[in-house]
């Protein structure tokens, strides 16, 4: 019978750590070329996306080209990411560059499409933030799907841009939040 010593335990040890580094290695590497990369290119490819990258292994960050339609950039990105990743990433972020008065009327909107969504009113909650966007100088969209409200405000020569994409809770879960 062998004698375990601490040299052979220890030993052992670190080669189980190296081991293990080194798999981290190829986990790392394979993540960045084999899933990250194809889907940063095919996000990047979606009508209306001018440049995208991944945080950690399940939020996306875009940058929108002026003028691009915010609801179906953003259903494509999650489509591609859905058919890349196994599943929808957790978050998604768009970049913004808004000035003061947009960013006033930015936090005017978001309780306009909490009212919005929590009333049904959908109709008017478009065209107060509409009407809100035209008093202070912007242009509003404002897009619905079944699944989100997507809101888009930009200044008369888009070098200032606000993108907001607010789920919308089926039935169950309105019933079920605490």
């Amino acid at each position: 019978m062998m004698k375990v010593t601490f040299k052979h335990a220890l030993i052992a040890v670190i080669v189980f750590c190296v081991t293990l580094g080194f798999l981290k290695g190829v986990q790392a590497i394979y993540m960045r070329s084999v899933v990250r990369t194809p889907l940063i290119r095919a996000i990047e490819n979606v009508p209306g996306i001018k440049a995208a990258s991944m945080v950690g292994n399940d939020a996306v960050r875009l940058v929108l080209r002026p003028q691009a339609n915010l609801m179906s950039s953003y259903q494509a990105v999650v489509s591609d990411a859905e058919s890349s990743l196994g599943q929808a990433p957790l978050t998604v972020t768009i970049a913004e560059h808004s000035n003061s008065i947009m960013t006033s009327v930015a936090n005017q909107v978001q309780f306009m499409v909490a009212q919005g969504i929590a009333t049904g009113q959908y109709v008017t909650m478009e065209h107060s933030i509409v009407g809100l966007a035209s008093k202070s100088g912007l242009n509003a969209v404002v897009q619905i799907n079944s699944t989100h409200v997507y809101v888009t405000l930009t200044s008369d020569h888009g070098k200032f841009y606000w993108y907001h994409v607010v789920p919308i809770a089926s039935n169950s879960e309105k019933g079920a939040a605490s």
